[in-house]
């Protein structure tokens, strides 16, 4: 299972995390979260909303 591997190579983000982390890599999803742990996961592109270029990073991402 996706979400267990996810688990275990990113120590810091929780089961919730690893389900959502799984959907966001599986339908090719960037990640809006301000959270830096998502960093941790290969594949995943986190969007973070404290950034000066969100709006535009969240528009591109679409």
């Amino acid at each position: 299972m996706r979400c267990l591997e996810i688990l275990e190579g990113a120590a810091s983000l929780g089961p919730s995390d690893a389900v959502l982390v799984d959907v966001a890599l599986r339908r090719g999803w960037a990640l809006a979260s301000a959270d830096q742990s998502f960093d941790d996961v290969d594949g995943l592109r986190r969007l973070d909303p404290s950034s000066h270029t969100f709006l535009d990073d969240l528009g591109a991402a679409s």
